[in-house]
């Protein structure tokens, strides 16, 4: 079957309402018509289901699946199951796709690639205004798969690495490898996912557009216990170093890269304890921060070059496990960023000082 006939089945996993029509219209209106659309419905209000029903008797190619759980990430593996298209492609039902984006990404599947990704675009709504952010991929064009992972340090931002959204695969490697969204963690589940599909892959073709719209990025990790998020996305980094390692890219800005990530990633878990969302006793915060310096991951993803002032101070007091040292480091950065603190004022002029340097 040629690429231009070839049928792509778009999986669109359904768990809020807010933006759904726009979604399915987004997908029912692609300029690419060979399309198998599978709509899982894991959120059973009675709203989603008339308006997945309304699109499906306009639309043959529509197919209405409920989830087996009220999970993102098995909805993703039952709507694989499912495909019985060439090609899959993933978008989420907060979210929008441009109007030529399956063609362009069909277009770029030659016989020689498994895997076609594009650029995004952010919008958020606050203040009663739409802000936007673009994030394009820097590596476009053709690659083979060595070639790829030599470069991936110009790939920083994980929604362009890790996402499902802004991709097309190939339905014969997913199945022919049984690759599948592994865990509960959303975030967590579709970047094993691609670096399983990356390891079957020969070459790739990256296109510098924007094409995939992200509305919301929020997937069920409020709903995980911190210490489960740490340990996955632990993992997550060593299978990202293990396959770097095996195709010997792992050095120079890959290398810092996946450093930063990981440091990054340490300092949010840290702060996250002191989000005024999060109820925990002071106690109980001590009690995890003792828990998390007992491990050699965390302290280990502190020490890279060229830390800032703040990860050096934090990577010193992981370094003689100073449990009170980072509860007040933490908890005062929160006080001070507070509207009604004396400090706040300095401190959002201190950051746009530093913005600006």
């Amino acid at each position: 079957m040629g690429k231009n006939n070839a049928t792509v089945s778009l999986i669109v996993p359904i768990f809020h309402t807010a933006s759904l029509v726009n979604c399915i219209d987004s997908i029912v209106n692609q300029s690419y018509r060979d399309l198998e659309i599978i709509l899982i419905n894991g959120c059973l209000s009675e709203e989603s289901v008339m308006i997945c029903q309304t699109f499906a008797e306009k639309d043959t190619r529509i197919v209405l699946l409920e989830a087996e759980t009220p999970h993102i990430v098995s909805a993703l593996n039952y709507g694989l199951a499912y495909a019985s298209g060439e090609f899959v492609q993933f978008v989420s039902a907060e979210d929008y796709i441009d109007g030529e984006m399956t063609e362009k990404l069909v277009a770029k599947m030659d016989c020689d690639t498994q895997l076609v990704l594009c650029g995004y675009r952010e919008i958020e709504y606050r203040n009663r205004r739409f802000f936007t952010e673009e994030t394009i991929p820097q590596t476009a064009g053709r690659y083979l798969k060595h070639e790829f992972m030599e470069r991936i340090d110009l790939l920083p931002h994980q929604f362009l690495l890790f996402s499902p959204n802004n991709k097309l695969y190939r339905n014969e490697v997913i199945q022919n490898n049984q690759i599948k969204f592994p865990g509960s963690l959303y975030l967590e589940a579709t970047a094993f996912f691609n670096l399983a599909y990356w390891e079957k892959t020969v070459g790739m073709h990256a296109i510098a557009e924007p094409l995939y719209h992200f509305t919301s990025s929020a997937y069920e990790s409020g709903q995980i216990p911190l210490h489960s998020q740490f340990e996955s996305r632990q993992k997550l980094y060593q299978q990202v170093e293990n396959l770097l390692k095996a195709n010997n890219t792992f050095h120079g800005k890959n290398k810092v890269l996946l450093q930063r990530m990981r440091a990054n990633f340490t300092l949010s878990m840290l702060d996250s304890l002191f989000d005024p969302a999060n109820t925990l006793a002071s106690i109980q915060k001590k009690g995890i921060i003792s828990e998390w310096l007992m491990n050699s991951d965390m302290q280990h993803s502190m020490q890279y070059p060229n830390n800032s002032m703040q990860e050096k101070a934090v990577a010193s007091m992981l370094k003689t496990h100073n449990v009170q040292g980072i509860y007040s480091y933490f908890k005062t950065k929160h006080l001070l960023k507070r509207p009604m603190s004396p400090f706040y004022h300095l401190w959002k002029k201190s950051r746009s000082a530093r913005k600006l340097s």
